[in-house]
């Protein structure tokens, strides 16, 4: 439909869509998603970005209609307002790109591709259009077009052949329509062009699948599995044990070289390993194994290439530890606001926030902490809890610390506190991160500014003062309140900063989005607008602002500093680098937005220099209030070391409290509240076939078969145990990573914990070593009457009671060998 201007729906203007704000972070975690699983997959490809322009958003908005009775776009919004291009190396993997994409976002996409007829050729393409995660959705910042666009964004799949011919097409012939079908001459040889295009995209795969079988045909192993899998290899070659075994067994070869390639793609993509995926020809052969092929040979030859690789990478060196810095990320300091109650229920109300902040963090770590306020401390491996509270006093103090969730070796330190001072109650706050000394400060200081949550809380519900109120909104500032600005600027007790916009010029304020700006910073700094022009000039002419360039400035006055002004040119000049430390990614901002980003560093920055080495000088914590000793354990117990076998206590989760708390002799008088690990291990055949032992006569329930079980001793690890215990009762040897996890089960009657595992073997005809003290015999037995036996009197009693509890999952199990 084409629109008059009369007809032009009233929001599809130009400054509607310069409000726009889509954030980086959309970019670094799309693409990061993105590329993490074509990594991990293997794929040859690349990957390009794109926000739609302003002037292509409305052109859009514009010509599709969207919205309008009538319209075809009535019940639809522009989709593509974010675009994601994958240049994948061969034709072939645009099909499998597509359909693994469907798993990766929390719905498919929806998918358009190229629509030709047979006599036809067209640039070869699929464009899918996917949901942006919510949580990044809402970062859009799009106040007055939002019922029009989208929170979606589009995929597009190309071949590195077609890469540049779309954008001609794009440019040429849809924007322009430059290729007209009565100069049939041109446009016949414009889809000669495209048809050789097609051709050579096929006719490389093809070339490669030839290519494959020759290697195939001249038992070129190696060489065959590059060509047909066409993954990203490393240079690691074939192992000779795989070649000896291809030669002999043809037939197994020409397996791995006609199954599907994409059954391997999809079982790379679909890694949860955080640790970069195996791509050589080894670890392809070990997953056609495992999804189809299921030799016990070839398993075998793998068992052993990984006890190899583990015995020359035992040999560890250790480097000294290095000491946790603390460096500030957030302070502020002010006063709450009493106007509405009392002091005392002030004091009660701000109390709530900060403790039900600690509650909801801390309350799986430390399961007895009080439902109220209360005086607190506890501590466990990484946690830490120390709460001073005084009601009557009205003071409040908290001191926490809890490991990231996402960057190894850092720790957060949270401090807080509210205390009466006279008739004031007075607010304090820092968050510190700890890192290596070597961690670079600068660089960090640059963008994390991380409050805990109950200080928003507590600005928004009660309200936080410092000279005046603090508020995630910009203030009108005109000649009847213009005193009041005066005294906050010049307020020597103020400690937050004054940022002040002359908006005279109503678009240069506009674009520059103060509201936004309020909401970023609104609770440590105070921001003022200055929208008449008689308050202007007086305000410019009080601080000597230039007369002539006032009107389209900032102004920011930092306590007992100079006030720091930045003019048009300064603003829309102004550049700035923006750096990622966790995930190593930098990028350059100009004008406005990385005036804005400029702006936001500058604050953060003071606030935390005046907190270092002015008004906090890092020791505002360090009061009478609460102590900074250590604070002993939720759990702990007074026990002499006793003698002979030990065992490391644990919670009933497993977690280890103290190191050789329990005897072996004591493991029935084991205190409340305290546990001992215990392991199992189901040894089965790939044939189903369970391996079962009988216990000595010298032992507790001497003469009861079972399957390998025994208690984690101490200053083992659970796997450690397991291992142990399984070549003590059955001189079978593996490895921690050979044993796949089956169930854990706390058990309150026996005080223990228990970890099962499954142990998978080639076949019965392994060596199979006693030891009498421990086993005096062995069978192994199918599943089925392994299901009865641990029914019956002749069974271990507790592993039988753990065995019914758990029956699917161990049966599922022994199925899936099979």
């Amino acid at each position: 439909m084409n629109n008059t201007e009369n007809n032009i729906n009233p929001l599809f203007r130009i400054e509607n869509v310069n409000k726009i704000i889509i954030p980086s972070v959309i970019q670094d975690d799309l693409c990061s998603f993105l590329t993490e699983k074509l990594d991990k997959a293997g794929f040859y490809y690349r990957i390009t970005y794109r926000v739609k322009s302003n002037d292509s958003i409305l052109n859009k908005l514009i010509t599709k209609d969207y919205g309008r009775d009538g319209s075809e776009y009535r019940d639809k919004k522009l989709q593509d307002l974010i675009g994601i291009r994958i240049i994948l190396y061969f034709g072939d993997d645009i099909n499998a790109v597509k359909s693994l994409l469907d798993t990766l976002f929390a719905s498919e996409g929806e998918w358009e591709t190229t629509d030709a007829s047979v006599y036809e050729f067209r640039a070869r393409k699929v464009n899918g259009i996917f949901k942006i995660p919510e949580y990044l959705s809402k970062l859009i910042i799009n106040p007055s077009l939002g019922d029009y666009i989208d929170d979606t964004f589009e995929i597009q799949l190309r071949t590195n052949a077609f890469e540049g011919w779309h954008e001609i097409e794009h440019d040429l012939h849809y924007k322009a329509s430059v290729f007209h079908e009565e100069n049939s001459d041109l446009f016949r040889r414009m889809n000669s062009i495209l048809a050789t295009l097609e051709l050579c995209d096929d006719s490389i795969v093809t070339l490669l699948e030839d290519l494959g079988h020759y290697h195939y045909k001249m038992k070129n192993w190696e060489e065959m599995i590059r060509c047909h899998y066409r993954i990203k290899f490393t240079n690691e070659p074939i192992s000779p044990e795989l070649v000896d075994y291809f030669n002999k067994n043809v037939n197994i070869a020409k397996q791995i070289f006609k199954f599907d390639r994409f059954k391997v793609l999809e079982e790379l993509w679909n890694t949860n390993s955080d640790t970069d995926v195996d791509h050589t020809v080894n670890s392809v052969v070990r997953i056609v194994n495992s999804l189809e092929i299921k030799s016990d040979e070839i398993a075998e030859i793998f068992n052993n290439l990984d006890k190899n690789k583990k015995q020359k990478n035992q040999k560890k060196h250790f480097e000294p530890f290095k000491e946790l810095t603390e460096y500030p990320a957030f302070a502020s300091k002010v006063e709450l606001n009493i106007l509405n109650d009392s002091v005392e229920d002030t004091f009660k109300k701000a109390a709530g926030y900060i403790y039900s902040w600690i509650k909801s963090r801390f309350k799986n770590i430390f399961r007895n902490m009080p439902e109220l306020p209360k005086s607190y401390k506890a501590w466990k491996p990484g946690y830490r809890v120390d709460v001073h509270y005084d009601e009557e006093k009205c003071e409040i103090m908290e001191i926490t610390t809890h490991p990231d969730n996402v960057v190894p070796e850092r720790e957060w330190i949270s401090r807080a506190y509210v205390k009466r001072v006279g008739d004031r109650l007075e607010f304090a706050v820092t968050n510190h991160m700890a890192e290596q000394n070597s961690f670079n400060h600068t660089a960090f200081n640059h963008g994390l500014f991380s409050r805990p949550n109950f200080y928003g809380e507590i600005a928004d519900n009660i309200g936080i003062i410092d000279g005046a109120r603090l508020k995630q909104s910009g203030r009108t500032a005109d000649k009847t309140n213009i005193e009041d600005l005066y005294e906050l600027v010049d307020n020597s007790d103020r400690i937050l900063p004054v940022i002040v916009f002359f908006s005279t010029d109503r678009e240069w304020i506009n674009n520059f989005d103060v509201d936004y700006f309020s909401f970023l910073v609104g609770y440590y700094s105070h921001v003022r607008l200055i929208k008449d022009n008689d308050t202007a000039v007086e305000f410019a002419a009080k601080y000597n602002l230039d007369i002539d360039k006032y009107k389209n400035s900032v102004v920011v006055f930092y306590r007992n500093k100079e006030p720091q002004i930045a003019y048009e040119n300064d603003i829309l000049g102004a550049k700035y680098e923006v750096i990622k430390m966790d995930t190593k990614r930098y990028w350059n901002e100009t004008g406005m937005r990385a005036y804005r980003r400029r702006l936001i560093a500058s604050i953060r920055e003071n606030i935390l220099d005046m907190y270092e080495n002015g008004w906090g000088k890092g020791k505002i914590f360090r009061s009478s209030l609460i102590g900074v000793e250590l604070p002993q354990s939720e759990i702990t117990f007074d026990m002499q070391e006793p003698e002979g076998e030990l065992w490391d206590s644990c919670d009933k989760f497993g977690n280890v409290i103290r190191r050789r708390a329990i005897a072996r002799a004591d493991a029935d008088n084991i205190p409340k509240g305290m546990f001992h690990r215990v392991v199992s291990v189901y040894t089965v055949t790939r044939t189903g076939k369970v391996l079962i032992t009988k216990r000595s006569q010298g032992k507790r329930h001497p003469g009861l078969w079972e399957v390998t079980c025994g208690s984690v001793l101490a200053g083992e690890e659970v796997r450690e145990g397991a291992v142990r215990e399984l070549y003590e009762e059955t001189g079978l040897k593996c490895s921690a990573g050979d044993l796949n996890a089956l169930y854990v089960y706390t058990d309150n009657k026996r005080r223990a914990v228990y970890f099962s595992f499954i142990y998978i073997i080639p076949n019965e005809s392994v060596r199979i070593k006693l030891q009498p003290d421990e086993t005096e015999d062995y069978r192994f037995i199918t599943s089925d009457e392994f299901d009865k036996l641990a029914d019956s009197a002749e069974f271990s009693v507790s592993e039988g009671e753990r065995y019914k509890l758990f029956r699917n999952i161990i049966k599922n199990n022994f199925q899936k060998i099979q």
